[in-house]
């Protein structure tokens, strides 16, 4: 996967990237790799959840793909 930006804030290093479109057509997610924590904003929902929410905004067809990428790409990150 190709890092977009790494940021360095105080003790943490976090990594943003674009995986696609899902709940928005810009959605980013921020991976802690030393803490191993994922912050996918509305893109990530609980497996309990019965409906997506708003979707207005949704690309609803790259949903499913982008969610698999970021599943993908996070368990190959363990480096900075």
């Amino acid at each position: 996967m190709t890092k977009d930006i790494i940021f360095h804030v105080g003790k943490y290093f976090f990594e943003i990237y674009y995986l696609g479109g899902g709940h928005t057509v810009d959605n980013i997610v921020a991976w802690f790799n030393n803490e191993k924590i994922l912050y996918g904003g509305c893109l990530i929902k609980g497996a309990d959840v019965e409906n997506l929410g708003y979707l207005g905004d949704a690309n609803t067809s790259e949903y499913e793909t982008t969610l698999r990428k970021v599943q993908k790409n996070i368990q190959t990150q363990n480096t900075y």
